[in-house]
């Protein structure tokens, strides 16, 4: 399984123990967030940045 971010809404997926990519537009209360062993930053937007993650994990 791998979580796609890009909003608020999305804050409880990211204390998962799932891979997890935040894409590009990404809302600004997520942009604080830093990377880590199962949280990615990507630079492509909405459904490209998810596909990006894919290749990620």
């Amino acid at each position: 399984m791998l979580v796609a971010e890009d909003s608020g809404n999305d804050f409880t997926m990211l204390e998962t123990a799932y891979p997890t990519v935040i894409v590009a537009n990404v809302h600004p209360e997520l942009t604080g967030i830093e990377a880590s062993d199962l949280l990615y930053r990507v630079s492509p937007s909405y459904a490209a940045g998810s596909f990006t993650g894919t290749g990620l994990y």
